[in-house]
Parts: structure tokens; sequence; C-alpha cells
């Protein structure tokens, strides 16, 4: 809440209960965006992501997106969407959570695609 994000991610949520925390406090602040990102093999969570959502009247505070293999797909993808002026990737987020695998090969390479997205004076959390 102290340094009040816009744009948030979450890479990694199984369940989805540090998802409803962070969409809690965007809540409290009464702005921002989560974007969450697992495996599409979370979908079939009981409970999964979006019914915690919906039990806690946050759904509106996050997008969730799903990838076959690793949400290291999705940071290449989200890089290549903001890469525009002359290959500079544009900063898009204020708090980056990764709580996936904990692997050297993924969160490694999640950290650093992570760091092209981040703004200035944005912060990183590993679980």
């Amino acid at each position: 809440l102290k340094t009040q994000p816009q744009e948030c991610l979450e890479l990694g949520f199984a369940h989805g209960k540090s998802s409803c925390y962070i969409a809690a406090a965007l809540d409290e602040l009464g702005r921002g965006r989560l974007t969450s990102v697992d495996l599409l093999s979370s979908k079939d969570r009981d409970p999964n992501l979006e019914a915690l959502l919906e039990r806690c009247g946050l759904t509106k505070y996050v997008t969730i997106a799903r990838e076959p293999t690793s949400y290291t797909w999705f940071l290449k993808k989200k890089i290549q969407e903001r890469s525009v002026n002359g290959g500079r990737c544009e900063p898009l987020y204020d708090f980056v959570f990764i709580d996936g695998p904990k692997s050297w090969t993924v969160d490694g390479c999640a950290f650093f695609c992570a760091d092209k997205l981040m703004r200035e004076n944005a912060w990183i959390l590993f679980d």
C-alpha cells in the first residue's frame, strides 16, 4: 500500500491465495491491476484462482494468463509486445512477485525478463 503500485505481475499463483492478497491491496487503494500468470493446469485446481477472486469480490483487479509450459513464455511475449522504439522495451510493472517452481532455469530467466519490464523504482519479491 505504501508504494501504491499501478501495475503488478505475479508469476505462479497455484490456487491464488497471494493473488487475492495483492488484489485486496489494490482494492484498498481503489485502483491498479494485477496480471497473474501460471500453467494451463492451474485452471483445474480446487479451488482455482477464478473461484477465490469471485468469493472475495476482487475479480475486477486481476487479469489471468495461463501458459502451456512456463510463465517465461508470457514474459517473452510481453517483452516483444512492448519493444517498439528501436527495440527498447517500455517498462510496465511497479511490482513483480515471482512465486513459481523455485528452479534456477525458470526463475533465473524470469528475473532477467521481468527486470526488462519493470519501471524505475519498481520492486520484486521472490518466494
